[in-house]
């Protein structure tokens, strides 16, 4: 299986998501004196899971220098989002916290109400789905 990037230099996606998550625990930990199990849910598996997106074909191309732009329609943070939307098996108290890391991660005002999360994976190809889906219990275990 080829290697899932997060960063052209090199950085996989599992390696990028680790180092992630580890960190943004280690800031709720120090901004809250007592987080509760949900958020360290929310912080653990949205900070892991916030690049996901990255998994398409168009923009692995892209992060190895084989085209300059995708041709994806959505950015990788929308994507994300649908396809978590879509394959994340969490309960809904922690959902829709998660998906609010994962879509809202760059601080990009994107056009939400314009589309659902099936006018998004409409866009995928089956292949990349399956990628993603087989990052996802490569980073969460």
């Amino acid at each position: 299986m080829k290697k899932i990037l997060a960063k052209s230099i090199g950085i996989t996606l599992k390696k990028h998501s680790q180092d992630v998550s580890k960190t943004s625990l280690m800031i709720l930990n120090k901004v809250s004196k007592s987080p509760t199990s949900d958020d360290v849910e929310i912080v653990r598996i949205g900070s892991a899971l916030h690049d996901i997106g990255k998994c398409t074909s168009e923009f692995q191309k892209m992060l190895n220098f084989e085209i300059k732009n995708t041709k994806n329609k959505f950015r990788h943070n929308e994507i994300g989002w649908a396809f978590l939307y879509k394959y994340l098996n969490v309960d809904d108290t922690i959902l829709y916290h998660i998906l609010d890391i994962v879509y809202w991660h760059h601080g990009i005002s994107n056009q939400l109400s314009k589309f659902n999360y099936l006018d998004i994976l409409n866009t995928i190809e089956n292949d990349d789905i399956q990628i993603m889906k087989n990052e996802l219990v490569s980073i969460l275990g």
